[in-house]
């Protein structure tokens, strides 16, 4: 449901998996509630429920790098859905380079999905990279749910872009987002013309 493939990449960035144990954090935004939990084997494991569109119990599971493959196989078929015909360079640094942090997104224990969130300066301003959904996936809050949950986990400033002619990611977008949230056309010098939200998940 992203724009384009990762297009603006200049910063330096990736994942260190953290293990131990965090704190419970509860936000509600929207009708869906989601919470920071434990951490899982591999990872920072979250959980976001909708207790009025789904029962299906959704995760967001950092990946190591022995899963890389799957995930290429994922994001490639995503970018072909979008009419990009090109590799993406990117995804090794995820597992090479702090600030990148590669997740699956679960539907009741089954990969429903996948987020790239990456850090662009120190605020920090992180920007959804690249976020996709299984087609036998969507319609079913999945989507909503996982991207409130990267942002409950990620606490600050965000940017999401998305490619002018993706209508539907747009409108994606715009229910997940603070209501209110401004989508600006922006088009860059070395960046393509992309429509763009900027604004912030910390809880008050």
């Amino acid at each position: 449901m992203k724009s384009k493939a990762d297009s603006c990449e200049s910063f330096p960035a990736s994942i260190a998996l953290r293990f131990g144990v965090l704190q419970t954090r509860i936000v509600q935004c929207s009708g869906l509630i989601a919470s920071v939990e434990s951490t899982s084997r591999f990872g920072l494991c979250l959980r976001a429920y909708n207790p009025t569109t789904t029962a299906m119990k959704i995760e967001i599971e950092a990946i190591p790098g022995s899963s890389q493959h799957e995930l290429k196989t994922m994001l490639s078929d995503y970018l072909i859905e979008l009419g990009v015909d090109a590799e993406y360079p990117y995804l090794p640094l995820y597992w090479a380079e702090p600030g990148r942090f590669p997740y699956f997104i679960l539907a009741d224990g089954q990969v429903a999905g996948f987020a790239l969130v990456r850090t662009l300066d120190e605020s920090p301003l992180f920007e959804m990279a690249e976020f996709g959904v299984s087609k036998s996936h969507r319609g079913l809050a999945v989507g909503k749910a996982a991207a409130l949950a990267l942002f409950a986990e990620h606490q600050g400033h965000w940017r999401v872009t998305v490619m002018p002619d993706n209508l539907a990611g747009l409108r994606f977008w715009r229910s997940v987002v603070p209501s209110g949230t401004p989508v600006v056309f922006s088009e860059e010098p070395d960046q393509d013309p992309c429509m763009l939200m900027l604004f912030s998940s910390v809880q008050a």
